[in-house]
């Protein structure tokens, strides 16, 4: 808001062009954000915390119960040579012949013990890894913001004590909640031994308890990303976001750009692009000759399992705002944006910096010698005025998008998006002329 009570312009813009990509996450009939504190803004990540704060909480009564509620227990089945409180067993190998008769040679207890499995406690602890991750990626995210809030746009500039403020409050909070699940985590060691480590399978048969069942819908919930943000994301559009998010918000607004624009130069988005713009994950761009894969928000890490075909070369992780994958001469080839509303040229500069992060994971040679070949390209996307893009390279490697809300053209976006998509095009044709199929950039090849 400024400072007569009237919507920040800027601000304003973004919400009502996301409204009108994603109708179904406003809901008219009701203000999420009423049911918050009065002096806590819309957050984004209002839905992660409630997640955070259930599961911490039912791992506590599942620890609590364990002792005490047969429907928590699970079974155990042993062989034993004694035929007390036992059955025949159904393997061949535990029978034998005596006097020509076949007869049980050991036999199958099957015995209840209070308590959940090991499965059980495994899964349970994939749980608290999955939610854990998701607030560390919300930290990172929330340092970065502070770190650059003396570099933001005048627009934005007036509001620094508040974003701080707000900031603050946000990363203890982040802080609390990954402590939660520490504790919890540290608990169910405490009790059943440090040799456990999370797996994501199901255990079979699943406990009944009224904890457990409360677990397994929390697990769903995980399991979508966007059901987490969904309600956030309602409040923040509803209240016309939080100043703090305007961050957040700008990003995904520079994404629906980039999808449009796509879409204008005859790309069909296979996917859920809704889920991908505001939780993370990949799309498909479907041209009539090529095919593009885009990744929005991905974390790529060192160990190189990430589905683009790259991995982090230098340090533990690296998460451009959108990576996209085209085919390329030797596999596939990558473009990299980073979005900021900064118009610092120190902040812009480091929008560069994954042509030295980023390594694809397929290895080509180089006058004879093997080497991991970075991206083509990585640009940075700022509201700065401009007629069109910026090059600070002349091989176009690094250069600036102008994406200005308030003084909106499509053509710089287009001119970069085309040249992309003939990129894509040129060697789809030049792998068919060979009569090699073109890599799938969403294959990781």
């Amino acid at each position: 808001m400024s400072a007569d009570g009237q919507p920040n312009p800027f601000v304003a813009r973004l919400v009502r062009d996301l409204g009108a990509f994603s109708p179904e996450l406003i809901d008219a009939g009701a203000n999420p954000a009423a049911a918050a504190a009065p002096n806590d803004p819309p957050d984004a990540l209002h839905g992660v915390f409630r997640q955070a704060r259930q599961l911490a909480a039912l791992v506590t009564v599942v620890l609590r119960e364990a002792e005490s509620d047969p429907r928590d227990g699970h079974w155990e089945e042993s062989r034993t040579r004694v035929p007390l409180r036992a059955s025949p067993s159904r393997s061949p190998g535990d029978w034998r012949k005596e006097n020509e008769r076949i007869v049980p040679f050991y036999w199958r207890r099957v015995e209840v013990l209070l308590g959940p499995s090991q499965a059980s406690l495994r899964w349970v602890l994939s749980l608290l890894e999955r939610a854990d991750a998701r607030l560390e990626a919300a930290q990172q995210h929330c340092e970065k913001r502070k770190g650059d809030l003396r570099d933001e746009l005048p627009v934005l500039r007036s509001h620094e004590p508040l974003m701080r403020d707000i900031l603050g409050r946000r990363g203890e909070r982040l802080r609390t909640a990954r402590g939660d699940l520490a504790s919890a985590r540290e608990e169910i060691f405490r009790a059943f031994g440090a040799a456990l480590f999370p797996s994501p399978r199901v255990p079979v048969p699943f406990p009944s308890s009224p904890a457990w069942r409360a677990l397994m819908l929390l697990a769903q919930e995980l399991s979508d990303p966007l059901a987490a943000l969904q309600s956030g994301i309602k409040a923040m559009l509803a209240n016309r976001g939080g100043i703090a998010d305007v961050p957040w918000l700008y990003q995904r607004w520079c994404g629906l750009q980039l999808l449009t624009s796509f879409a204008r130069s005859g790309a069909s988005v296979q996917g859920d692009a809704v889920s991908a713009l505001y939780a993370g994950g990949a799309v498909e761009l479907v041209l009539e000759d090529a095919r593009i894969a885009l990744y929005i928000e991905p974390r790529v890490t060192r160990d190189g399992a990430h589905p683009s075909g790259y991995y982090a070369c230098r340090g533990s992780e690296a998460s451009p705002d959108f990576l996209i994958v085209t085919p390329g001469p030797e596999g596939t080839d990558a473009f990299c944006l980073d979005a900021t509303l900064s118009s610092s040229d120190e902040i812009l500069r480091s929008k560069f910096r994954y042509l030295d992060l980023l390594a694809s994971q397929r290895t080509v040679k180089v006058a004879g010698t093997p080497t991991h070949k970075p991206p083509l390209w990585a640009w940075a996307m700022a509201p700065l005025v401009r007629d069109q893009c910026e090059l600070r390279d002349p091989d176009g490697s690094r250069g600036l998008i102008p994406m200005n809300p308030l003084r909106w053209s499509p053509a710089p976006l287009d001119a970069w998006v085309a040249d992309v998509v003939r990129h894509a095009r040129v060697w789809t044709r030049g792998h068919a002329a060979r009569g090699a199929p073109a890599a799938r950039p969403l294959a990781g090849n």
